[in-house]
């Protein structure tokens, strides 16, 4: 076995992509207040990883910019949009269709929960 091997092994995996972009969010929003990176526990994927996945997704055409716009205000904030709220609720299939895409990418790198890896590009 590997270094590599054995160091994906001992992180944990993401439950779904909702909780691996909100993890990515939130070591973004430590980055932007402190100046640096507060990664709490060891994960499958690092924070760049995460970001090259959504930009292989928008330049590929996979997700727009509207759901990534809709990714980040939500992240932001910590959270899915809100069917309920008046204000919210539009965002909601934008937000569903993008995170949708963003299953199967990550499951296909092995990165959630019940997921073998065996995609790479």
């Amino acid at each position: 076995m590997n270094n590599m091997t054995m160091m994906e092994e001992s992180a944990r995996r993401f439950s779904d992509a909702e909780n691996m972009w909100l993890w990515f969010m939130q070591c973004v929003r430590h980055k932007t207040d402190r100046g640096r990176f507060m990664i709490m526990g060891k994960r499958i994927a690092e924070p760049m990883d995460i970001e090259n996945l959504i930009t292989r997704l928008y330049l590929s055409g996979k997700i727009s910019r509207d759901q990534i716009e809709v990714l980040h205000e939500f992240g932001i904030r910590g959270r899915a949009p809100r069917q309920h709220v008046y204000s919210e609720n539009k965002k909601v299939p934008k937000w569903q269709d993008a995170i949708r895409v963003i299953t199967i990418a990550a499951s296909a790198k092995g990165w959630l929960e019940g997921s073998a890896k065996g995609y790479t590009g």
